[in-house]
């Protein structure tokens, strides 16, 4: 049985829907990301550094599966009822934080920035 939230529900409602919006911008931006960085790369690099492209592609996709999985992460825990308890201490996650990273799972105490 899910949690009653420390939030109403238009405060997450918006922050669904920026997280459901950043979801998508990431889908779009991983079936363009591959175009743009062989673009760059070829640019940047000589045909004689094979290895760099591929290093590069790999931590851009190692960052936007990091980032679908804070996303989701954060989607189950609004419905749990758990969004906005800091996962160290427990303590409620300002809306303002929340607001400006809406994947956060640490308050400003435990999380700092």
């Amino acid at each position: 049985m899910p949690r009653t939230s420390a939030f109403s529900p238009s405060q997450l409602r918006e922050l669904r829907t920026e997280m459901e919006q950043d979801f998508a911008r990431l889908l779009r931006s991983m079936g363009n990301e591959q175009a743009a960085t062989e673009s760059w790369v070829n640019d940047a690099w000589s045909a004689e550094s094979p290895s760099e492209p591929d290093e590069l592609d790999a931590v851009l996709q190692e960052r936007a599966h990091a980032r679908f999985a804070a996303i989701s992460a954060a989607l189950r825990r609004i419905d749990t009822g758990a969004y906005g308890e800091c996962v160290r201490c427990g303590s409620r996650i300002s809306f303002d934080r929340l607001a400006v990273m809406p994947e956060a799972t640490l308050c400003i105490a435990c999380g700092g920035n």
